[in-house]
């Protein structure tokens, strides 16, 4: 949980969330590859979100409104359009070893993001679920819908020259929201 501060690749990582372990077994492989005189690098990728399939039952939670923001949702949700984030695969290819932070430019609180999602989805409100009573209706994945990651990607930019299309789930779910809309309306 990083509060306020940016978080780059310094951070100290602890996951909370089992299949986070495993991504930091696998950089241990890459670190070790690195040192061996070959190139590793590791992207951690945001949170992902994009069209079709990537995001549909998440946007349907939230039509139906049944994903609450927990809290007051001041907490930094850092996202990843999934077109940037193939982008920054093809980028790595060239970067020097190491392992990168890859997110858009802008990252929104829990709030913010809930906000240009109920907008461009037509929704009105959203609910809100007190921090104390999350672990009895959400159970464990409530500790990580609240942590705050305000997570920076300038040392990928920095070292690969990639730069994210969508800079802001801002502008990002509009789109997606676009794109579903119409995949929905040529099935029918």
């Amino acid at each position: 949980d990083g509060g306020d501060e940016w978080i780059d690749e310094n951070w100290s990582i602890v996951p909370v969330w089992a299949p986070l372990k495993s991504a930091l077994v696998a950089e241990q492989h890459v670190r070790r590859l690195a040192a061996s005189g070959s190139r590793g690098v590791s992207l951690r990728l945001s949170r992902l979100y994009g069209p079709a399939d990537a995001s549909a039952q998440y946007i349907d939670l939230v039509a139906k409104r049944r994903m609450p923001i927990i809290g007051d949702g001041d907490n930094y949700v850092s996202q990843l359009h999934v077109t940037d984030a193939a982008s920054a695969l093809v980028a790595a290819l060239e970067a020097p070893s190491g392992e990168y932070n890859v997110s858009d430019d802008r990252p929104l609180t829990a709030r913010e993001d809930m906000e240009f999602l109920t907008s461009a989805l037509g929704v009105g409100s959203y609910p809100h679920l007190p921090k104390w009573i999350a672990p009895i209706f959400v159970g464990p994945p409530h500790r990580w819908l609240t942590l705050s990651h305000r997570v920076s990607n300038q040392r990928f930019k920095a070292v690969s020259g990639w730069q994210p299309e969508i800079e802001s789930v801002e502008n990002g779910w509009r789109d997606v929201v676009r794109t579903d809309s119409s995949s929905s309306d040529a099935g029918t």
